[in-house]
């Protein structure tokens, strides 16, 4: 019993040591007002150009100086652990359905900086919540591991990213061809929604569509180069 409550006690300091120091904040993004980047305070290489070694442009074009993730699973094992399904489930409900978690990683592969990118609607992240998104961050540093492949090498470092669907990463299932039972008709699942939520969902429809359009074409790594 003096165990338990002991953990319990151990449990709560750590949370809110981590609360009061969890440094996460959310900025504009500083070349596209129609983005927002959720980070660590002391992030500094989230929004800087990509260089070679000795400093210089690189005389290729980005997207040839890619890395990818050594294992893909990583990552979303990292999501589901760190942040609460129903949190989770919250952020789809609220129109926050995908967002891109980007890392900085050394040539070596290892994760210097996490990032996350969201596009309308701006993220209504809590305070009490921002813990949770830090937790992740420490954790993506500590299990992810990158490739970056010889003809792709001569960087200072490297900004590769994953694009998070919270719907398919909280119904997998979802993502699988549908199968049909003997007499049966193709089941899907069903989804519910009030008129409210119906006009919320159209109008963050069409608010990505226009940012989709815009954007057209461009790579992850073209928006976010500064020139």
């Amino acid at each position: 019993m003096k165990t338990k409550t002991f953990l319990l006690i151990l449990s709560l300091l750590s949370n809110l040591a981590l609360a009061q120091n969890h440094n996460m904040v959310i900025r504009v993004h500083s070349r596209f007002s129609s983005l927002w980047v959720l980070e660590e305070q002391s992030n500094y290489r989230s929004m800087a150009p990509l260089l070679l070694e000795d400093g210089s442009k690189p005389p290729r074009p980005l997207d040839s100086y890619s890395g990818y993730i050594a294992n893909t699973d990583v990552v979303d094992r990292a999501v589901l652990s760190k942040i609460p399904t129903s949190l989770l489930a919250h952020y789809d409900a609220e129109g926050i359905d995908c967002f891109t978690l980007d890392c900085i990683v050394t040539p070596n592969g290892s994760v210097l900086e996490v990032f996350f990118i969201f596009s309308p609607p701006c993220p209504n992240i809590t305070d009490e919540e921002m813990i949770y998104w830090r937790s992740l961050s420490d954790e993506i540093k500590r299990v992810a591991k990158f490739t970056i492949p010889e003809y792709a090498r001569g960087l200072q470092f490297y900004e590769i990213g994953k694009r998070i669907v919270i719907s398919k990463l909280l119904n997998p299932e979802q993502t699988k061809p549908a199968t049909r039972t003997s007499g049966n008709r193709l089941r899907k699942p069903a989804v519910q929604m009030t008129e409210e939520e119906r006009e919320k969902k159209r109008v963050r429809d069409e608010e990505r569509k226009k940012v989709h359009e815009k954007y057209k074409g461009k790579n992850i790594l073209e928006l976010i180069e500064v020139k």
